[in-house]
Formats: structure tokens, sequence, C-alpha cells
């Protein structure tokens, strides 16, 4: 996000023969928001059923916050609001780690994930997609998108290596 703006939607979907599908939206300016939002439900929409996990219940509020802005496809966000599952919470709830926080860039890196960003960070990302805005530059749009798709690629591994586990 940037400010009140989700400006990239990212989610890694497993298909039938367990290899991840990655899917983004991308607001291509502040104003874009909606449109974003909008391929985001379609994507939820066309999922299997099942969980959708998020890291943290920030997720849901941000979720509920786009729907109030904008609406959409009714049942994708109903099926948001059901099965988004909050990992965080059951790493925190279940599980013992060698962390002293359940940050995702803490968590995942005890089960062997590395971002490929150096400087990855919420607030980092913010920063390139302001400068993107500002300046296209296809390497720093690369560089947000592959920030995102890390963090989500994080929550596949953190879940794999607890399923193991349990």
């Amino acid at each position: 996000t940037l400010g009140e703006t989700v400006y990239l939607h990212g989610l890694v979907s497993i298909d039938g023969g367990g290899r991840p599908v990655e899917r983004q939206t991308l607001a291509r300016a502040l104003d874009d928001e909606r449109r974003a939002w909008h391929e985001f439900l379609e994507i939820v929409a066309s999922l299997p059923d099942g969980p959708i996990y998020s890291w943290t219940h920030y997720e849901r509020t941000g979720v509920a916050a786009l729907w109030a802005r904008h609406g959409g496809h009714e049942p994708a966000y109903a099926r948001l609001m059901r099965d988004l599952v909050d990992l965080c919470a059951i790493v925190r709830d279940h599980y013992a780690l060698p962390a002293s926080t359940c940050s995702l860039k803490e968590v995942a890196p005890l089960f062997g994930f590395a971002w490929q960003a150096e400087d990855a960070g919420g607030l980092a990302a913010g920063a390139w997609y302001t400068q993107w805005l500002a300046s296209p530059d296809d390497a720093l749009l690369r560089k947000i998108r592959e920030y995102n798709l890390d963090d989500v690629r994080a929550m596949v591994v953190v879940y794999r290596a607890l399923r193991g586990l349990a």
C-alpha cells in the first residue's frame, strides 16, 4: 500500500499438480486502484474452493476497505471474507520459533526463504512505486513485482514447512 492506496495484489495458488501459479494485479496510477482490485476479485473468483492464506489480520481489514471503496465481484469478496486465513496467527499460536517477532521477514528465513531484493520491505516497495509513478522504469517495476511475489512465495514456503511438521 501507499497511504490508503492498495496498488498491488499478489497471490500464489497451487494447481492440481502441486505447482505454484503466481498472479498479480497492479494499479498503474494512484487512481487505478479500482481496476486492480476488480481484477484481483476476478482472480479470486477463478480459484478452487479452499483456504486463502494471508500474513496477519491486516489483509482482512484491507479487503473490507477496498470493498467499501470499490465494490466488485460479490461472491469473490464473500469468499475472501469467509476463507481468508491468517497464517501468522497459526504460527504464533501453535509453534515456538526462534524469532523475536512473527514478522514474515523473520519467520520465512527460518525455513530457508530469502527475498531477492536485499532492501526488501513494505516501506521500500512504497518508495519504489512512487519513483516508478514519477518516471516509469521497467527494471523498477520488475523489482516491485518481485518483492510482492517474494512475500507470497515466502508464505508458501512457511505453509509447506508447517504442513511437513504437522
